[in-house]
This record gives structure tokens, C-alpha cells and sequence, in this order.
């Protein structure tokens, strides 16, 4: 269950990261944000490569719109990416967060900095917890069924030699939720 390597040749269940990296950029796209961050742990993961690649698939390649900001997880890392973004001109209009506790750092961080959600950043989260239903505005984000997991992991125990011979992937279903919207105007903050 999760992520293999990329040089190891074992079969496992987890969701398309690349997928939904990529569908959650081609969101804010879809929205017209013109600058998209993806805020993301980087603790060497297995699919950390797999996240950021389908998300920096999504841009255009002459007028690319969307970065990578990484950081290792630490709240006060996390705070000081998000005022190297949130303090100059070309501020995010569109932040993917990868991990529910981070996104719960950053909605707070918004809060005490005045930054309205969604009027001048929308929020999608690449991970779902039950605590982000009790945000407001609540993020959108990723969440798969527990019971399909389960399911495919099965088949794959059980029938190893015929239904799991390399990776099992899933797209799980996105919510909108309260976070997205298209861009408004930028305002300017110190």
C-alpha cells in the first residue's frame, strides 16, 4: 500500500498522484489563475516525483505559470515559504497543498494575515482528513473511498499473479468545496 520506487519492481494499491496533481492544476487553469503554487513536503517520498511531474505537466510550456515551493513539513517553514509568496507582487492566486495538515496550516496563516479564501486565493488540498470538513472556508480536495482501497489491495493479495503484476492506481473523487473560485483582482499587501 502506497508508493514504490521507481528502481523497485513490486506491485502496489495507491491513488495516481501524477493524476490528481495534474487534474488540480488543470483546475485553477480552468479557472483562469494565472499564478499557481504547489506547496510540498519534500522528505524524499516515493511519489514526490510523481506529484510534482503531472503538476508541472499541466502549465504551457512557453508562459509557465506554475512553481514547485518546497518545504519539510515544519510549521514555521511553512510560514516563512508562504510570506516569500504572499509579500511580493506576483503573488499565488491558486495553492495546492500537499498534505491536510499543511492545508490546516495554511488556512490558519491566511486567517491571521488577512488573506480572504477564496477572494484572493483558492485552496485545493491533495490530501483529505476529516478535521478539514470543520475548516471554513473548507478547502477542496482529494479523497478515496476507503472500501475501493481496501478492494484493490484484496485483489491484489489474493490474486497476485493475475490482477496486481505491477501498480494498482485510483483516482479519487474531488470536492470543490468552499475554496475555489475564479481569481479576483489582486490587493495589495505589505
Amino acid at each position: 500500500m502506497g508508493n514504490a520506487y521507481p528502481a523497485i519492481h513490486l506491485p502496489f494499491v495507491n491513488d495516481d498522484l501524477r493524476a490528481v496533481a495534474h487534474h488540480a492544476a488543470t483546475r485553477f487553469l480552468g479557472l483562469g489563475h494565472q499564478e499557481v503554487v504547489f506547496l510540498r513536503r519534500a522528505l524524499g517520498g516515493a511519489g514526490e516525483a510523481a506529484e510534482e511531474g503531472g503538476f508541472l505537466e499541466a502549465f504551457p510550456e512557453p508562459h509557465p505559470t506554475g512553481r514547485v515551493v518546497k518545504h519539510n513539513g515544519e510549521v514555521d517553514t511553512i510560514h516563512r515559504r508562504l510570506r516569500e509568496l504572499f509579500t511580493g507582487p506576483d503573488r499565488p492566486t491558486g495553492l495546492l497543498v500537499s498534505h491536510a495538515m499543511d492545508t490546516l496550516v495554511v488556512m490558519t496563516w491566511f486567517l491571521e494575515h488577512g488573506i480572504r479564501v477564496p477572494g484572493e486565493v483558492s485552496v485545493i488540498s491533495f490530501q483529505w482528513e476529516s478535521f478539514l470538513e470543520r475548516v471554513r472556508p473548507r478547502p477542496a480536495w482529494y479523497r478515496t473511498d476507503p472500501a475501493i482501497h481496501a478492494i484493490k489491495l484484496c485483489r491484489c493479495l489474493t490474486r497476485a499473479d493475475q490482477d496486481c503484476q505491477g501498480l494498482s492506481l485510483i483516482f479519487p473523487k474531488f470536492f470543490k468545496n468552499d475554496a475555489l473560485a475564479r481569481p479576483r483582482r489582486k490587493s495589495s499587501l505589505a
